[in-house]
């Protein structure tokens, strides 16, 4: 487990890489320590539980980068995010999340480059991830988001590389906004129930 105070008062901590290592415990311990400065959190592919603490980016205001994939991550997704307008990459795929609509608080990150929410339990639409211009890569794959994409979904996203709503619940035409993508190498849509162009 980890360590209650393990991190104590590291105020210079500006990296923090634990990722691949057998960690359980509840999450809210590592954040149990003050460190303005720090950048970057890597907790990926470890055992933590228990649900996020709704103070992340108001106690760590410069985190830019924040691994949380392949954990037992539970509770709310959407009532941490709305003071993380520094982040650039979020990854929470995997986790346990309860079920729910896609965390509003992103729609404020205007500096997010990648963004990897899979198998989250998602549910309902995605209607404001065009004022997201930053994007390069969007990856929701194995939720149960549905609805339609507007016609106009990607235009607002012309830095756009990677994009995948694999095992979704969505309907209706693949947007024509989309061959302004000129960035976009990789796309997957499959498994939904899209019917045209």
């Amino acid at each position: 487990e980890i360590p209650k105070g393990i991190l104590g008062d590291l105020r210079r901590l500006n990296t923090l890489h634990l990722g691949n290592n057998q960690l359980s415990g509840n999450i809210s311990l590592i954040f149990k320590f003050n460190s303005s400065l720090l950048q970057e959190i890597d907790l990926s592919y470890n055992n933590l539980s228990g649900n996020l603490p709704s103070c992340i980016c108001h106690e760590l205001p410069n985190l830019r980068i924040f691994y949380l994939h392949h954990n037992d991550i539970s509770g709310n997704m959407s009532t941490v995010w709305n003071q993380c307008e520094e982040l650039e990459i979020l990854s929470l795929a995997f986790n346990s999340f309860n079920k729910g609509p896609m965390p509003d608080g992103i729609r404020n990150m205007t500096k997010l480059q990648e963004l990897y929410l899979m198998r989250n339990n998602l549910e309902g639409e995605i209607p404001w991830l065009n004022n997201m211009t930053s994007l390069r890569v969007v990856n929701f794959a194995f939720n149960n988001l549905n609805g339609r994409l507007p016609n106009d979904f990607f235009n607002q996203l012309p830095q756009l590389r990677n994009f995948s709503l694999y095992n979704n619940q969505f309907e209706g035409s693949i947007p024509q906004s989309i061959g302004n993508c000129t960035s976009l190498i990789y796309l997957d849509l499959s498994s939904n129930f899209l019917t045209g162009m």
